[in-house]
């Protein structure tokens, strides 16, 4: 046989064999990280057969990770946090709360930390500012530029995550939007305020929001002041598990008997994969634990939800 022919046939042969294995390759990747189409489809078939209207789009075809991680904090009374944050030697009192602890440092500085993972620092130079900004109006305030939004972005990144905090596996900041407030009367710096939130491998961890107020002045950035939910533990492993994906966690909401609004329907608007967080045990030197848990948030057409560990299925009520 000619030779040339030969090496034609094989060539040919290796063409097909590796059109089959990129689509099996690409098959086996749509199985393992996407809801099958035909799936899909019968289940919204099923859902509005049973009342439940669900807005275009509101289950994502996208499955999530089945990733559990596990968090860790050195110290009990967040004393190291406040040491990385503002410095050694910069704590002049230390206040026991009934549900926190308050450092108060030598400039007059108050960081304060709440069981509940609650977070809030205050810039004593700037406290006459710092008025009750829970009343400000944010759709009266313009959206900061790019490049005063970046510095904004960079200095609190730069303020919370410092390297004791990151772990084998990061949690990451990410920036809702920056919003410029306009100037101080008495020094006429610019004031910002920045909303983000934290994220494992892009998806949000429930709960866990901060507001920012950050001033500019002659160039120069400040973080002077931040309030929210803030998660300092650093993630040190963890764990595959089997989890419901968002068809399967929609009929444990269908059995569980939600509805939305006074009629009786249910209309579902969006479903979206969030990270939840469970206090863990106190382990050896009072070291706390956290528990990051893969979950799904069911939107309703009202604006209400509800979140459910995908893990087990349970409704989640902690934060």
């Amino acid at each position: 046989m000619n030779i040339n022919r030969v090496l034609s046939i094989l060539l040919i042969l290796l063409v097909v064999v590796n059109i089959y294995l990129g689509v099996s390759i690409y098959s086996l990747y749509r199985s393992r990280n996407y809801i099958d189409d035909d799936l899909l489809t019968a289940a919204v078939e099923k859902f509005t057969a049973n009342g439940i209207t669900l807005h275009e789009g509101a289950i994502p075809t996208r499955k999530q990770e089945g990733y559990i991680y596990v968090g860790e904090l050195d110290d009990y009374n967040y004393a190291g946090v406040v040491k990385e944050l503002s410095g050694p030697d910069s704590v002049d009192n230390f206040t026991l709360m009934p549900d926190g602890y308050k450092y108060t440092l030598k400039n007059g500085d108050v960081f304060e930390f709440k069981n509940n993972y609650e977070f809030s620092y205050n810039l004593e130079k700037y406290k006459s500012i710092l008025a009750d900004d829970t009343s400000l109006n944010i759709e009266d305030l313009q959206v900061a530029t790019g490049t005063e939004a970046a510095a904004v972005s960079e200095k609190i990144t730069a303020f919370f995550k410092k390297p004791a905090f990151v772990g084998t596996y990061p949690v990451d900041i990410v920036i809702d939007k920056v919003l410029y407030g306009g100037k101080m009367q008495e020094s006429g710096a610019d004031v910002y305020y920045a909303y983000f939130y934290q994220a494992i491998d892009g998806v949000r961890l429930k709960g866990f929001d901060i507001t920012a107020i950050v001033s500019a002045y002659n160039g120069e950035y400040y973080l002077i002041a931040a309030h929210g939910r803030y998660s300092f533990f650093r993630i040190t492993e963890r764990f595959d598990s089997q989890i419901y994906d968002q068809v399967n966690i929609l009929f444990i909401d269908k059995y569980a008997g939600t509805y939305d609004g006074e009629t009786g329907e249910k209309i579902i608007s969006d479903v979206s994969p969030v990270y939840t967080a469970y206090p863990g045990n106190e382990t050896e030197g009072q070291r706390r634990e956290v528990y990051f848990v893969p979950a799904w948030k069911i939107t309703y057409g009202s604006g209400n939800y509800n979140v459910y560990n995908a893990y087990n299925g349970a409704l989640y009520t902690i934060i």
